[in-house]
């Protein structure tokens, strides 16, 4: 069975990186969806660490340091897609991974 989880970190998880990190890692999860990731040293962790643990494939915007964004890693081989211009006021809060027999959307919107 496959075994996918979406998870605001809020502000790009702050000072429970490690603890993120293990409970993603400890759940055997074959998809990750993080929302308000940041891409920032502590992004940079997160990713790391997935990265050690066969989440080969990851998708994540271009956005700044200090704006929200969205995170899929996966342990299978995907395509990713951004839709940088799909809202102008949230150009960094929407990616999809393609697989061979389906996608995956992350979306953060905030209200």
């Amino acid at each position: 069975m496959l075994k996918i989880i979406s998870w605001n970190i809020q502000q790009g998880g702050g000072s429970r990186i490690i603890p993120i990190s293990n409970a993603l890692i400890n759940g055997a999860f074959d998809i990750i969806v993080l929302s308000e990731f940041k891409n920032n040293e502590n992004g940079k962790k997160i990713r790391e660490n997935l990265l050690k643990n066969n989440y080969n494939f990851q998708s994540v915007t271009s956005a700044k340091s200090d704006e929200n964004s969205v995170l899929i890693a996966s342990k299978f081989e995907s395509r990713a897609e951004i839709y940088e211009n799909a809202d102008p006021n949230f150009t960094n809060n929407i990616v999809t991974a393609h697989f061979s027999a389906f996608s995956v959307m992350g979306v953060y919107l905030p209200h």
